[in-house]
């Protein structure tokens, strides 16, 4: 133990110092301005703006005191930056290899309050400002909700439009005979299924 966090018993009407407190001169955290789309204007603290690689990126390109412009909309913007406030004390996110992510209890407590139909939006934010976590965390929930969905029904929740002509879907029905969805293995392309 050091000599600055030794810990002395407080004498009768003397506060004692808590181990390893901020100092009473501690600076404040740095804090950016982040200006959404919609023009709403974001105080956000260092440790949530370095979460994003493209804000470390934005750093290194503005001066300190100058307002980020991002080309997303405060609504979503304003949720990344609750989620990553969940985390900020936490070490760097490192991805999991392979298929291994799982969501947290606190990932979980926060996605369930995002509505529905607001989510795909929230992931192209959280993946424009390439966060990973939020963004791994978020495709866990709606990998949850594709499970066991037909085509148009992946469609409908993902809001992806379907846009090919019927003679289109039946070329590449043909051209990937291949795969039968009802197996889920993909057999090889070269040897197609007779």
């Amino acid at each position: 133990m050091s000599d600055t966090t030794a810990l002395v018993p407080a004498c009768a009407g003397e506060v004692a110092p808590i181990a390893n407190a901020p100092a009473a001169d501690a600076a404040p955290p740095k804090m950016y301005t982040i200006v959404c789309k919609d023009g709403v204007r974001l105080e956000v603290s260092e440790k949530i703006v370095r979460q994003s690689l493209l804000f470390n990126e934005l750093l290194a390109c503005i001066n300190d005191n100058e307002p980020i412009p991002i080309e997303i909309p405060s609504r979503p913007m304003k949720a990344i930056i609750e989620y990553l406030e969940l985390y900020q004390d936490d070490p760097p996110y490192n991805p999991p290899e392979g298929y291994n992510c799982e969501m947290t209890e606190r990932d979980t407590e926060f996605f369930d309050k995002i509505a529905d139909n607001d989510l795909v939006e929230f992931l192209n934010a959280g993946n424009y400002l390439n966060v990973q976590r939020f963004t791994d965390a978020g495709l866990m929930k709606v990998r949850g909700w594709l499970e066991g969905k037909n085509e148009a029904e992946v469609r409908y929740i993902l809001q992806v439009p379907d846009d090919y002509t019927e003679e289109e879907k039946e070329a590449m029905y043909q051209e990937y005979s291949f795969f039968d969805p009802s197996q889920a293995i993909v057999q090889d392309a070269e040897q197609p299924q007779q």
